[in-house]
């Protein structure tokens, strides 16, 4: 249109591409081939954290899991999944390379002694290729477990008071 074209390429495989464009030509104008130019697709990994008390939440209380990705300025967006197929923060916008997640948790009797593993998929972008992170193990508390100190904190084995 006006003398220019474009496309969009949903995903290139790791590595260097070489990506160029041709012109057929028309009744005006004669055909053309651009100099192909290169384009690097990195590896991007993803590291999940969780900003709470290490890797233990006590049952339906909020807490919030960050996606961290690295790689060439990564866009896109990031998915976090409960034991691998439930998903429970879809499409999660990417902000200064990372994604947050609040979410609660619920014990469930007979559910891995109330653990969860928690993952974040990386959706890619030109880039940077698609990437999931390893599991970060979450056990819930049921509410009978916490132990109340210092007026109304809680107090979990492992977790510093604050």
């Amino acid at each position: 249109v006006n003398g220019s074209a474009s496309c969009a390429v949903a995903s290139l495989a790791l590595g260097v591409h070489a990506l160029g464009a041709s012109y057929s030509g028309d009744a005006n104008h004669l055909a053309s081939v651009a100099v192909p130019v290169s384009h690097t697709v990195l590896s991007a990994s993803v590291t999940l954290l969780s900003t709470e008390c290490t890797l233990t939440v006590v049952d339906n209380t909020p807490f919030t899991v960050t996606a961290t990705i690295s790689g060439a300025a990564p866009t896109g967006s990031v998915t976090f999944y409960r034991d691998g197929t439930a998903p429970f923060c879809a499409d999660t916008a990417l902000a200064q390379q990372s994604a947050a997640c609040a979410t609660t948790l619920h014990t469930v009797a007979g559910h891995a002694q109330d653990g969860y593993a928690l993952t974040a998929a990386y959706s890619g972008d030109s880039a940077n290729a698609a990437s999931v992170s390893a599991p970060l193990a979450v056990r819930v508390l049921a509410a009978s477990e916490i132990v109340f100190r210092d007026g109304f904190q809680t107090a979990v084995s492992g977790c510093a008071l604050r």
